[in-house]
C-alpha cells in the first residue's frame, strides 16, 4: 500500500507537471500572438493609409460603378469643383455657430469651455456612385471640417458610393441613402410656393441642416431620344415631369437658411431650373456658362443659389417676398468657362479650366477631347 500510494503521488505529480507546463506554453503562445497581432496591425495602420492616399491622388480614377449604369462626366468633377470655390468665397456664412458655453451657477465655477466648431454639413442629391461628393471634399479648404450626407434611389449606386467612401477614406465623413427625392418631395413638409413655418420634411437627416447642398439633376426629357433599357442609365439621363422639381425642393428642405445651392444643368433648360429654384425659395446669385470651345455656344451652366433667410413670424411671407425680389435684381453671369482650345491633334484643355477642374486633365486624351459637346449632344 505505501508503495501504491508513493506511485499515485508520483503520478500527480507528474500530471501537475505536465498541466503547468502545457499553461506555460499556453501562455507564451498567447503572448506570442497577442504580439504578432500587434506588430501587424501596426503594418497594416501605415499600408491602409498608403492605400487611402493611392486611392486619392488617382481619383477621379478607380471609383466603383455597378455594371450597367450611367459612368460619372466631367459634369460631376465641375460641379465639385464650383461647389468648393463656393465653400472657400462663403465658408464664414456657411459654418454651423459654435454652441456657447455654459455659465456657471453663482458660488461654483464656470461652465465647461464653448463646444467645438461643428462640421459644416453639405448634401447631394442625386448622388450616384459619389464623385461630386468626393471632389468637393478633396478640394475643400484645408483644415475645414465637414461632413455630408448623399440620396440616390438606386441601391447599388448606393452601395458603391459607400465603397468608395471607404476606400478614400472618407466612411467617417459621408453617409449615403437609397430613398427616390420624388417621393421625399411630395411628403408633407415638402417646399410648395414658399417655405412652411417650421421645418418638417421626409428626409433620412435633419431638415435645415446642411450650409451647402449640390446637384447634376438628368436634364434629358422623354421623347428627345430611344431610352435605355437598363433602368439605371434611363434614371440618369432622362428626367420625369417632376425629377427637376424634386430635385430644388428636397434640397430646400435640406439647407439651412442662407445656405448654397450649386447646380450644373442644361443651358437649354435653365429657365425651367431658375422657375423651380424661386418656387422653392432658392434665389440664384451666380451663373457660370460652360463651353467646350471659344468659337462655340455654351452648352452647360453652373448656378449658385441662395436659400432665403425666413423670419419664423407673422411676418415670413412678406420677408420671403421681399428677399426674392432683392436676389431677381442681383444674379452675376460671369464669363464662361471655355474648356479646350484649338483643335484637331492640338487640342488641348485651358488653363483656364485647368485651374478651375484640375481633374479634368484626366480626360485629355485625344479620344476623348470635346467630350463636353459629345455628352451634351447625347444627353439632349
Amino acid at each position: 500500500m505505501p508503495e501504491e500510494n508513493s506511485v499515485r503521488t508520483a503520478a500527480a505529480q507528474d500530471a501537475r507537471a505536465a498541466q503547468d507546463a502545457r499553461s506555460e506554453q499556453g501562455a507564451w503562445a498567447a503572448q506570442a500572438a497577442a504580439a504578432q497581432d500587434a506588430r501587424a496591425a501596426q503594418t497594416a495602420a501605415p499600408q491602409a493609409a498608403q492605400a487611402v492616399t493611392a486611392a486619392r491622388d488617382f481619383f477621379p480614377r478607380g471609383l466603383a460603378q455597378p455594371e450597367g449604369s450611367f459612368r460619372f462626366s466631367i459634369d460631376a468633377l465641375l460641379l465639385a469643383a464650383f461647389a468648393a470655390q463656393q465653400l472657400r468665397e462663403a465658408m464664414p456664412e456657411l459654418l454651423p455657430a459654435p454652441q456657447p458655453a455654459a455659465s456657471g451657477m453663482a458660488g461654483t465655477h464656470a461652465g465647461p469651455p464653448a463646444t467645438p466648431e461643428a462640421p459644416l454639413t453639405f448634401f447631394e442629391a442625386g448622388c450616384g456612385c459619389g464623385a461630386a461628393s468626393f471632389g468637393l471634399l478633396l478640394a475643400a479648404p484645408s483644415g475645414l471640417s465637414m461632413q455630408g450626407h448623399g440620396i440616390d434611389k438606386n441601391p447599388e449606386l448606393v452601395e458603391a458610393a459607400a465603397l468608395n467612401a471607404q476606400r478614400l477614406g472618407f466612411s467617417h465623413q459621408l453617409r449615403f441613402y437609397s430613398a427616390d427625392l420624388e417621393n421625399i418631395a411630395q411628403q408633407p413638409g415638402a417646399w410648395e410656393s414658399g417655405p412652411p413655418p417650421a421645418p418638417k420634411s421626409a428626409l433620412p437627416f435633419a431638415p435645415e441642416s446642411c450650409g451647402l447642398a449640390l446637384a447634376n439633376p438628368p436634364y434629358r426629357l422623354p421623347g428627345s431620344g430611344r431610352l435605355p433599357q437598363n433602368p439605371t442609365r434611363r434614371d440618369a439621363l432622362f428626367a420625369g415631369p417632376q425629377t427637376l422639381l424634386a430635385f430644388t425642393r428636397v434640397m430646400a428642405q435640406a439647407l439651412k437658411p442662407g445656405g448654397r445651392a450649386c447646380f450644373i444643368f442644361s443651358r437649354q433648360r435653365l429657365p425651367e431650373l431658375m422657375e423651380h429654384c424661386r418656387a422653392c425659395g432658392l434665389w440664384p446669385v451666380t451663373r457660370l456658362p460652360v463651353r467646350s470651345r471659344a468659337e462655340e455656344a455654351p452648352m452647360l451652366e453652373l448656378v449658385l443659389a441662395r436659400k432665403a433667410e425666413i423670419l419664423n413670424n407673422a411676418t415670413q411671407h412678406a420677408a420671403y417676398a421681399r428677399q426674392g425680389q432683392e436676389a431677381e435684381t442681383a444674379p452675376q453671369i460671369l464669363p464662361p468657362l471655355t474648356l479646350y482650345e484649338n483643335s484637331g491633334e492640338s487640342s488641348r484643355l485651358t488653363a483656364n479650366a485647368l485651374a478651375f477642374c484640375p481633374w479634368l486633365a484626366c480626360n485629355a486624351a485625344p479620344a476623348a477631347r470635346g467630350a463636353l459637346s459629345a455628352h451634351v449632344a447625347r444627353n439632349k
